[in-house]
């Protein structure tokens, strides 16, 4: 769970995609030979050929995030892994992560649509979400968003960008918002550059409320340590959403003083 540092206890789920600081190249392909292997020795009994492939669930969900978007191996990979992973009866990888047509597509896309694509596919309809104005000061969180600091050395584009510290392991988060009415039964797109710090994964949310109950959709995980990525997370609004959207900034760092830096963000309705 959070808080948990891959160099201090190695561990794998479907949770969050993998530290590269573990899953080095060398490793994966050495537990590719050994799968291969094991598939080969057992392929003429299918029930414990299926157990094989589903304790090899964990490295092919390795390599979907690690693939580049749109490669033809990474669309093959997202169809096998979702058909070993129906037949076994999972649905759910984790928070916000539900086996559903949409996250499916959302793997396929890598969480990755170029910025200048979603900004042409409509209105920003985010206040802020370049994180330009900070009428309460630097130290105070950004024009419409929830808590962040001023961030003007780590910036993608503009003068500034948002900042989450930890000042201890566990999750921080930062919500811009909008009203749910006008968007309610549609689909909405969410992106933003990102980057961390080591010690520190990142993600973005989308979350609806219809009364006190919230449901939410995160974004793959940020996988490029030290450099800008641009993350997406797309959520179909409940026809009967009330109150606010929330559009959120996750970080979770794995040591206090890690940092993830948030800019260029954009959310856009796509139907």
């Amino acid at each position: 769970g959070y808080g948990t540092r891959p160099l201090e206890r190695p561990r794998f789920g479907m949770k969050w995609p993998p530290a590269s600081t573990y899953f080095t190249p060398e490793i994966v392909a050495k537990c590719e030979a050994l799968f291969d292997k094991a598939e080969k020795l057992v392929q003429n009994d299918p029930g414990t050929l299926f157990r094989v492939q589903t304790v090899r669930q964990e490295i092919n969900y390795y390599k979907i995030h690690s693939l580049p978007y749109g490669d033809p191996e990474r669309l093959r990979l997202v169809d096998q892994f979702v058909d070993v992973a129906r037949k076994a009866g999972l649905y759910w990888l984790g928070e916000g992560r539900y086996l559903n047509e949409a996250f499916v597509a959302q793997l396929k896309r890598g969480g990755f649509i170029d910025p200048e694509r979603l900004a042409n596919m409509g209105n920003n309809i985010l206040r802020n979400a370049d994180f330009e104005h900070w009428r309460r000061g630097k130290e105070k969180a950004p024009d419409a968003w929830l808590r962040g600091v001023r961030e003007e050395e780590e910036v993608k584009s503009g003068s500034y960008s948002l900042k989450l510290t930890a000042t201890k392991q566990g999750h921080i988060y930062s919500d811009g918002v909008v009203q749910a009415e006008p968007y309610a039964g549609k689909t909405i797109i969410f992106g933003t550059w990102v980057k961390t710090t080591a010690d520190m994964s990142a993600s973005l949310s989308i979350m609806d409320w219809v009364g006190d109950d919230h449901k939410y959709t995160n974004s793959a995980e940020y996988t490029k340590e030290g450099q800008w990525q641009f993350l997406t997370v797309v959520k179909s609004i409940r026809k009967d959403a009330t109150g606010e959207i929330w559009f959120r900034l996750n970080a979770n760092p794995f040591k206090s003083g890690a940092a993830a830096f948030f800019d260029g963000g954009i959310a856009v309705v796509v139907e």
